[in-house]
């Protein structure tokens, strides 16, 4: 009830912006990834919203682009928001669909994304840890258990 009552009061005072992902990130990710319109849309908007108080974006169009099998340009954007955070000083929250991230060679891309963030939490509770790179670390080997549980479902499917 408090997040309906919450999202509602930020609706109604102009607070709350919610896009599209896939419709946002079509604006600058055709056949690869343009900066430059990233920036404009991205950038424009972070600095509108920046005027009304402090910005607190959650993306999905990293995952969206994993998804689609562009894990390079999911990285890319990644690092594209990471700068963009650095111009504009906003907070900037991601998931990833535990799915996408049981294809082979997912371990670099996860690796990519532990790498560029401040602080990363695997998908179970692991808040009373104190180590950042102790999160990292496990969020990578969680990802490679997830990915080791596929291909045993596959070969078993296949015996």
């Amino acid at each position: 009830q408090l997040v309906t009552e919450f999202g509602t009061a930020l609706h109604t005072s102009d607070r709350y912006i919610e896009l599209d992902a896939r419709e946002t990130l079509d604006k600058f990710a055709g056949e690869k990834l343009d900066k430059k319109l990233f920036d404009k849309v991205i950038g424009d908007l972070i600095s509108e919203a920046k005027k009304r108080g402090p910005v607190r974006v959650f993306g999905e169009m990293v995952a969206l682009l994993l998804a689609d099998g562009r894990a390079a340009d999911a990285l890319k954007l990644e690092d594209m928001w990471n700068k963009l955070q650095k111009e504009y000083r906003f907070s900037l929250f991601c998931a990833y669909p535990a799915s996408e991230l049981t294809r082979r060679g997912s371990d670099d891309f996860m690796a990519g994304v532990c790498s560029g963030h401040s602080r990363v939490i695997p998908d179970e509770t692991y808040t009373s840890l104190l180590s950042e790179d102790r999160l990292k670390r496990i969020a990578i080997l969680q990802q490679r258990n997830r990915q080791l549980e596929a291909e045993f479902a596959a070969f078993d499917a296949r015996a």
